[in-house]
């Protein structure tokens, strides 16, 4: 009985190892390369044949797309610059079935022209880097923001808005996704903040300070949206097109207030100082900008709304000067350690604790970057390329090099010299100058609210340079997306894909 017993359960065993050996065969035979290879081939032709959801998919990729990335050496390759590929082909495939090719508008074509500076001024010193492939990915990296700009810019001005809502829905996204990973206190212990109740917010970029960075992007652009349906774009400014573009809805006006005020939240939870600085810099720059196109125009009420906005916003600092001593302790500590960081210099011997190793490490890359310069000041050592010399010049104790030397006006000048950094400021400008344009001459209230927000974007950008790089992490194309849209938005035909 018992050995029969045995042989039931052999049996049994026996059926159980040939059925999860088919079950195993059957998953390994199973057509998923096949599948996956088509469902590939379906997203190619998808993106090349409407260049609208490529563009759409390549918002989305920007802030989510490290999750997909592919180790190519040094350097990984994400989905946002093979979507901007695809799409690129589409739109020239396009272009040679119309025998037309796509305009891009003035606006737009100032952009790239300083852009187009900027890279020449990059390959000019790539020719004496020590690694050309280095130098060359630095160039396509930037190259990307043009291709971005020109298909962003092709979609014509109604589409432009579809672009733009999913440029907020990604960015409102990726906030949402921080602030859940600051409160659940997810990533390393370096990133506890208030005793460890919660942890810094860095999303899907690893890190909080560019994470704030891309927060700093997003978030200008959606309170100009609410802000400009809530006060209107004012009269048609002196000299300006005929105002005849895409009046703004009142519901995109809520959805982008929703999404800077995710974003805000985030910013504040991603405990960078940088990032709040930064935040206070664009919102100025914003301010400033409202006020003068306040003031050019000839309705009172505007003027009045200017006025108030300055008054408001020096009282609010006045408010804040005044109050210093009630802020909670963690966040006043964290803002007072900011004017450190720019008071230190000469840090090879300075003695590190946990409250000043941020700053001294970063102002150990500064002194490194600087020496760099020093060395080869017109075209620098090469763009691409601070992490392979870094350790000839590197301080005592800082072996690290980090990616890049925390301020991208050095990090230029230690690559690309004082050519380099000086061309950058020709596109830097370039793009500023389309951006107040639309401010102050726009021929819509979205053109108005974009170049608003834009501008923001543009002083926020600009201060936290002083303490960052952000152009990581396909930023490029992000920016690139928004200056897109917004040279887009003075289009005159259907451009890409169908009616603009």
């Amino acid at each position: 009985m018992t050995e029969g017993r045995v042989r039931l359960g052999a049996a049994r065993v026996q059926r159980l190892d040939v059925a999860a050996a088919v079950v195993i065969t059957g998953v390994m035979l199973a057509p998923w390369a096949p599948l996956a290879t088509a469902g590939l081939a379906v997203g190619v032709a998808t993106a090349m044949a409407c260049p609208l959801l490529g563009l759409l998919a390549a918002a989305w990729a920007v802030p989510f797309g490290s999750a997909a990335a592919l180790p190519m050496g040094a350097v990984a390759l994400t989905p946002a610059p093979v979507l901007l590929a695809l799409t690129a082909f589409g739109w020239a495939l396009s272009a040679a079935a119309r025998r037309r090719l796509p305009v891009v508008p003035a606006a737009g074509r100032v952009v790239l022209s300083g852009l187009a500076v900027f890279v020449a001024g990059l390959a000019l010193s790539a020719l004496a880097a020590p690694d050309i492939a280095a130098g060359g990915a630095e160039v396509v990296r930037w190259g990307l923001l043009g291709l971005a700009l020109a298909l962003a810019a092709a979609l014509g001005p109604r589409r432009g808005v579809v672009l733009a809502v999913a440029i907020l829905a990604a960015g409102a996204a990726e906030a949402a996704v921080g602030a859940a990973m600051a409160v659940q206190r997810v990533g390393p212990e370096a990133f506890a903040v208030l005793g460890g109740r919660i942890y810094r917010a860095h999303g899907t970029f690893g890190q909080p300070n560019p994470f704030a960075g891309y927060m700093n992007m997003v978030w200008p652009v959606g309170l100009a949206l609410a802000w400009t349906a809530l006060v209107g774009d004012g009269a048609r400014a002196r000299g300006g097109p005929p105002r005849t573009r895409l009046p703004l809805g009142r519901g995109l006006a809520v959805f982008g207030a929703g999404a800077a005020g995710l974003c805000g939240v985030a910013l504040v939870l991603s405990w960078s100082r940088g990032g709040w600085l930064a935040a206070a810099a664009g919102g100025g720059t914003m301010a400033l900008a409202w006020v003068a196109r306040a003031w050019g125009g000839r309705v009172a009420r505007r003027r009045s709304l200017a006025v108030a906005w300055a008054a408001s916003t020096l009282g609010v600092a006045l408010l804040l000067a005044g109050a210093v001593d009630r802020i909670p302790a963690g966040i006043g500590d964290r803002l007072g350690s900011i004017s450190r960081t720019f008071a230190v210099w000469g840090v090879a011997d300075a003695e590190v604790t946990d409250a000043n190793f941020a700053t001294v490490e970063r102002v150990a890359h500064w002194e490194a970057a600087a020496a760099m310069w020093a060395e080869r000041p017109w075209l620098g050592h090469g763009p691409g390329t601070y992490a392979e010399i870094y350790p000839r010049f590197r301080l005592p104790r800082w072996s690290d090099p980090l990616g890049h030397a925390h301020n991208i006006y050095l990090h230029l000048l230690a690559e690309s010299g004082l050519v380099g950094l000086a061309c950058y400021f020709v596109f830097f400008g370039a793009a500023l100058a389309a951006i107040l344009r639309a401010v102050w001459h726009p021929t819509g209230q979205f053109e108005a609210a974009l170049g608003l927000g834009l501008a923001g974007v543009w002083g926020a950008l600009a201060f936290h340079s002083l303490l960052d790089n952000l152009y990581v992490h396909d930023m490029t194309i992000h920016l690139g997306l928004l200056l897109g849209v917004l040279s887009g938005q003075r289009g005159r035909a259907p451009a890409l894909g169908g009616q603009g």
